[in-house]
C-alpha cells in the first residue's frame, strides 16, 4: 500500500501531475513506448501514480508522510478549478430555477401560461403526438406538440400535418425553414416581461 497514492481519478492525477511538473507525457513514451493518450486508464493510473509517489520520496519533508496524507495535502494545495458558470438564466419567478433542458420543463412552462398563450382549457396531456390536445380562445380544439427548440420537431421527425402547434422554449428557426410547419410559439418570447 505505500506504492499507491489513493487518488482513482485520472484527471486529478493528472492535474497533480502537471501541477508538481512531472512530465507524465515524456514518461509514457520512455516507459510504454506510446503516447498517453493512448494509454489505457489502469496504464495511467500505474504512469501517474508512481510518478507521484516518486515525487513524495524525493522530498525529505514529504518521504515520512503516510500516502493518504499525501493525497489529502494535494487536494488542499492543488485544488480542483471551479466548474464553468451556469449559462442558464435563473427563471425562479415562474417556478423553475433555470431555462428548460427537457421538454417535460416545456410542458410545465405551458401548463402556467397556457391561457396566456391563447389556450384557456387543456383537455389532454400524453405521452405520443401530439403532445397535448387544447381548446383555443373560441373552443376550437387544437393539436399541440413540446419541442426545446422548435428545429426538434424537425430531427425527431414528426407529421407537420399531425398538429396546430409547436410550442417550444426558443425557435430557433429562420422563417424560411418553418413556413411548411405548423404555427410555432416560443414560450420565452411569449414570457420576456416575466423573466
Amino acid at each position: 500500500m505505500d506504492e499507491v497514492v489513493p487518488i482513482f481519478k485520472t484527471e486529478d492525477l493528472e492535474r497533480f501531475s502537471s501541477k508538481l511538473g512531472i512530465d507524465f507525457k515524456h514518461e509514457a513514451l520512455e516507459k510504454y513506448g506510446k503516447n498517453y493518450d493512448m494509454l489505457s486508464t489502469g496504464q495511467k493510473f500505474e504512469l501517474l501514480n508512481g510518478a507521484l509517489v516518486r515525487f513524495k520520496n524525493n522530498y525529505d519533508e514529504l518521504r515520512g508522510w503516510d500516502n493518504v496524507l499525501f493525497m489529502r495535502l494535494l487536494y488542499c494545495a492543488i485544488p480542483p478549478p471551479p466548474p464553468p458558470p451556469n449559462t442558464s438564466k435563473p427563471l425562479h419567478s415562474l417556478g423553475i430555477l433555470f431555462e428548460p433542458e427537457y421538454e417535460q420543463e416545456v410542458l410545465y412552462l405551458f401548463s402556467v401560461f397556457h391561457r396566456d398563450l391563447g389556450f384557456p382549457y387543456i383537455v389532454k396531456i400524453r405521452n405520443e403526438f401530439p403532445d397535448a390536445i387544447v381548446m383555443g380562445e373560441s373552443k376550437d380544439v387544437q393539436r399541440i406538440e413540446f419541442e426545446i427548440r422548435a428545429s426538434d420537431f424537425l430531427t425527431h421527425g414528426h407529421d407537420k400535418h399531425g398538429c396546430d402547434y409547436i410550442v417550444c422554449w426558443e425557435n430557433d428557426l429562420e422563417e424560411e425553414q418553418y413556413k411548411d410547419l405548423p404555427k410555432i410559439i416560443s414560450i420565452k418570447d411569449s414570457i420576456k416581461e416575466l423573466i
